[in-house]
């Protein structure tokens, strides 16, 4: 629900914040924005992302703002391996929203 709220709040359909608040905690610092990183993919679509850890176990959330979709990935462990694994497996799930 935290992610819907996110998004509808990017696409200007929330009733707490507006679309421009919502921008500045997404993107409203070069790189970094009030708890999320952002970027662009190849394809020049922004996303914003936040991961964290409690050191047994590791999340990884992501939005695509321009196509409204949302990826959490949770691991039960923290390893190195795992947090490697991360960006490959959230780039498939991207992946597969194009076809």
């Amino acid at each position: 629900k935290w992610l819907q709220v996110n998004i509808e709040g990017l696409q200007g359909k929330s009733r707490f914040l507006s679309k421009e608040e919502f921008e500045f905690l997404h993107h409203g610092i070069p790189g970094y924005a009030i708890g999320w990183g952002w970027g662009m993919s190849e394809k020049g679509e922004h996303f914003s992302g936040h991961d964290g850890s409690g050191g047994t176990f590791y999340i990884h959330t992501s939005i695509n703002d321009d196509k409204g979709i949302a990826v959490v990935i949770a691991f039960n462990t923290a390893s190195n391996k795992a947090v490697a694994a991360i960006r490959p497996f959230a780039t498939l799930l991207y992946q597969a929203t194009n076809r």
